[in-house]
């Protein structure tokens, strides 16, 4: 007997474990709001961080009535040499000698051998060997920019340097690298170039330069003449002596730049600047490192020549000596961790981390609801698909299918005649053969009752010749089935039955080979 066992507990134990992960979730990812609600919410600043704006220290005013429009700047054996930038007067043409304390004019100035087209800045070499750049381009015309040697107060060049692609640019800052080739920073863009192979003095298309990288500089909000465009603005470039640093000024303020290792593009592009403050300089363009490690400038006043009458004076800054990457508040105050500090105690130890484990559980909660969602959509669908089928089975169970499917009522296999011994696996049969099984009567399958048709398949019968194969016959003895043998089967031979239907055999005579005698 089939017996079908209901699955409705364990679903509903399972949904309702579902149905608790889901809940479970639910508050898990409605912890971070809570939190969030709670945490104090930071409020940006109006302004940019920046230094405190402390005003340069005037050292002394140049009084050479042609050093107006000085550009650039650098200290070279005790002299501080200044150049004009692009001017169209031949007496500011040149490169001023100036003393560092008082910016009397020491010596003559110096002429170039061609005319320059617009000097910017002014750099130091690892040898001490002064380079004049001449990068300024505020029309970008230029098919190509040049350097100017100074060496023992002789101006030697140009030495001609193209930018890739033939792009033009405005530049205003340069250096010397270790290896004795430039470094140009551009104005606006804070594009790095340098030289692809040495200078060459005189050549007319110039040395091709490569870009080296990009800087970006910290935002400010110290005061000048262009606002955040002058904060902006690169002007101005210097190594330190002993070259461990550098330092690249806008209009308003300085970045210098730590080199470990001396790689100038790196400490530039990378490193993180200590910031100066240079506020309100008329129009600070020029930078150089004096003596005693702290900054000289000096503003281009030309365009103040026929309005104020401001005299360019040389000012110094000391070097902003914070560090530029200080802990926050929160890591100084935190004392050190002990011994046997907890292993999840680093995990709250500050409100960002409390609060980023927060939404990392919160995140996790929201992963269990869906999955419980998932799994209590699957419970039902097995509980109503189970329900489905149990009542399928009753609805069976009350028409009978179950019965005549397992053939009930009926009993299987059986013989109607006691003294007949069981037929073999195959063939003799009693009625009705059916194709397989020794039944006697009519049906399908080894059963007792009514036939459910006409003979099937083999089997021999009386009356029913003509069958496939060879059977057993009870009651007249065994005989051959197939006639095509010369076999002879009772009921169907000559010599038997009334003399119409052939007679007996002549002469009486009996049938030697089945047993029987003559005729009496």
């Amino acid at each position: 007997m089939r017996v079908r066992v209901c699955q409705t507990v364990p679903m509903r134990v399972t949904g309702l474990r579902i149905t608790l992960v889901a809940l479970a979730g639910a508050l898990l990812s409605g912890a971070p709001a809570l939190a969030t609600a709670a945490a104090p919410v930071a409020q940006p600043s109006a302004q940019p961080s920046g230094p405190a704006a402390t005003p340069g220290t005037k050292i002394c005013t140049v009084s050479d009535r042609n050093a107006l429009e000085i550009s650039g700047i650098a200290l070279s054996n005790g002299t501080l040499y200044a150049v004009n930038d692009s001017t169209s007067t031949e007496t500011r043409r040149k490169v001023f000698k100036l003393n560092p304390q008082t910016c009397a004019v020491a010596g003559n100035a110096i002429g170039y051998p061609s005319r320059p087209s617009d000097p910017e800045d002014m750099a130091v070499d690892a040898q001490g060997t002064l380079w004049i750049a001449d990068i300024g381009d505020n029309d970008a015309v230029r098919p190509h920019v040049a350097l100017w040697k100074l060496a023992n107060d002789k101006i030697t060049g140009p030495y001609r340097l193209a930018y890739p692609d033939g792009k033009k640019h405005d530049a205003e800052a340069m250096v010397m690298g270790a290896d004795g080739l430039p470094i140009i920073i551009t104005k606006t863009e804070g594009l790095l170039f340098v030289p692809t192979g040495p200078l060459q003095e005189g050549s007319s298309n110039g040395v091709p330069m490569k870009q080296a990288g990009k800087m970006t500089l910290p935002k400010t909000n110290t005061e000048n003449p262009l606002n955040a465009v002058g904060r902006a603005a690169v002007t101005g470039a210097a190594v330190s002596p002993d070259r461990t640093k550098v330092v690249v000024r806008t209009y308003a303020d300085a970045f210098e730049y730590a080199m470990a290792d001396g790689d100038i593009v790196k400490a530039i592009t990378t490193g993180k600047p200590k910031i100066t403050a240079l506020p309100q300089e008329p129009w600070g363009e020029a930078i150089a490192y004096g003596a005693d490690g702290k900054f000289l400038t000096i503003s281009d006043v030309g365009s103040f020549e026929n309005t104020t009458k401001i005299k360019p004076e040389l000012l110094s800054y000391t070097p902003n000596a914070e560090d530029p990457n200080p802990p926050s508040p929160a890591a100084a105050a935190a004392p050190p961790a002990g011994p046997g500090k907890a292993w999840w105690s680093e995990l709250i130890s500050s409100t960002s981390r409390l609060y980023m484990l927060i939404g990392s559980i919160g995140v996790f909660g929201l992963l269990l609801v869906v999955a419980g969602i998932v799994g209590i959509s699957r419970s039902r669908k097995r509980r109503r698909r189970a329900e489905e089928e149990e009542d399928e089975y009753d609805e069976r169970m009350r028409d009978g299918d179950d019965y005549y499917d397992q053939g009930y009522g009926y009993q299987d296999p059986a013989y109607g005649y006691p003294d007949q011994p069981p037929p073999p696996p195959r063939g003799n049969v009693y009625g009705n053969p059916q194709p397989q099984g020794n039944v006697y009567g009519g049906g399908q399958g080894n059963v007792y009752g009514g036939s459910a048709g006409p003979p099937q398949g083999g089997g021999n019968v009386y009356g029913q010749p003509q069958q496939q194969q060879p059977q057993q016959q009870y009651g007249y003895g065994e005989q051959p089935y197939y006639p095509d043998q010369q076999q002879q089967q009772y009921g169907q031979q000559d010599g038997y039955g009334p003399p119409d239907q052939g007679g007996y055999p002549p002469n009486n005579q009996g049938y030697h080979d089945q047993g029987y005698g003559p005729y009496r």
